[in-house]
């Protein structure tokens, strides 16, 4: 049953447990966002941030950057870093990586609130 499938997925993507999707791949093609896939699921879920590369080319060298910037920088930093990457690239002045990076990225409040103060993945506080 692929219902079935999609809500145990979606399920094991709830925001109280999953800070962040990182696909290391580009997603599928399709016509809406009724496709049942790990994307489609972590937007149902609510996840907070889903990151991905559009280019299969890159997959590796997208999986590598993610895991760097991520040991470097808090989460809350990772929208900067990304278009800092697009920026660089488009002035050719770094990989083109960086033009193949997508991200979607809730604010702050949305941070699930046992990462709230709990310091790299925690919201920044103000």
């Amino acid at each position: 049953d692929p219902d079935l499938a999609a809500n145990v997925l979606r399920d094991q993507l709830r925001p109280d447990s999953t800070l962040m999707l990182c696909l290391g791949y580009p997603l599928g093609e399709a016509a809406d966002l009724t496709t049942l896939d790990a994307f489609t699921a972590a937007l149902a879920a609510g996840v907070p941030v889903i990151a991905w590369c559009r280019e299969a080319r890159l997959a590796a060298e997208f999986r590598r950057a993610m895991a760097g910037w991520l040991g470097e920088v808090p989460l809350r930093e990772l929208p900067r870093r990304v278009f800092e990457q697009r920026s660089a690239a488009r002035s050719g002045d770094a990989a083109e990586l960086g033009r193949h990076i997508s991200l979607v990225f809730c604010d702050a409040d949305r941070i699930p609130h046992q990462y709230v103060g709990r310091g790299r993945l925690g919201a920044r506080s103000t």
